[in-house]
């Protein structure tokens, strides 16, 4: 079995121009390159939901 946890982050106004894939490729790399998350071995997904 895997464990898995949803984070869910309120976007700043700046990004209602922007389409929801965007924001999530944008998000998924920052998260891939430059967070480190105790018990995380990887971040698989990131969805923006409107």
């Amino acid at each position: 079995m895997v464990k898995k946890v949803i984070i869910e982050m309120v976007l700043v106004s700046e990004s209602f121009g922007k389409r929801a894939e965007e924001i999530e490729q944008d998000i998924l790399e920052e998260l891939r390159h430059g967070l480190i998350i105790p018990w995380c071995d990887k971040v698989e997904k990131v969805r923006v939901v409107e």
